[in-house]
């Protein structure tokens, strides 16, 4: 049967984006995206039956977001592994999240606006993005006909981008299954480097 722990956004010590806040959207999502890529160097990939994933959550002033991770707690693996990040959740960011959290946006991207793709593939090569056959982790896009699946530091899951001569389709989806999460109407796009 499913089941799932709440792990919050951020590190036990750490402030985290607050709600109602300036920006609280981007910056919620970039900190669950630095937290679960955290969670993951941390504990390992997590096996089949477990999973992270972004809730949102309605509250009397909009949508707060959450890190749980989701597993089959008739699966042992999968138990002990929610079970094991649940009890030993990191006080601090590691460096790698911290430098998510303090990302810069090199590409912004709408729905249904003008942009060229091979545009944006420059400015993610210039960038030190690697061209992959899936993406799988930060830093890689991949490229099929008029597709780029880019996965951006600061976000959670890679983002499928469709091109005609406009933007017709953003959506997040599972690295691992391909399956789409969520349609999206804009999109950003981080580095590392400054």
């Amino acid at each position: 049967m499913k089941d799932n722990f709440s792990l919050n956004t951020t590190p036990v010590e750490e402030d985290c984006a607050q709600l109602g806040s300036e920006n609280y959207l981007e910056n919620t999502e970039r900190e669950c995206s630095a937290y679960i890529g955290q969670l993951k160097r941390t504990f390992g990939k997590p096996p089949p039956n477990a999973r992270f994933r972004v809730t949102k959550n309605p509250h009397d002033f909009g949508m707060y977001h959450d890190v749980v991770v989701e597993f089959d707690d008739e699966d042992v693996k999968a138990s002990k592994y929610a079970y094991k990040i649940e009890t030993n959740l990191p006080d601090k960011w590691d460096e790698q999240a911290l430098m998510v959290v303090r990302g810069t946006e090199i590409v912004s991207l709408d729905l249904n606006t003008d942009h060229d793709m091979n545009d944006i593939v420059n400015v993610l090569k210039d960038f030190g993005y690697t061209q992959v056959s899936n993406v799988f982790a930060p830093s890689q896009f991949a490229i099929r006909g008029g597709i780029l699946d880019v996965f951006s530091f600061g976000n959670a899951h890679p983002f499928r981008i469709e091109f005609t001569w406009e933007i017709t389709s953003l959506r997040s989806f599972d690295e691992n299954t391909q399956e789409p999460i969520d349609m999206l109407d804009h999109v950003s796009l981080y580095t590392l480097k400054y």
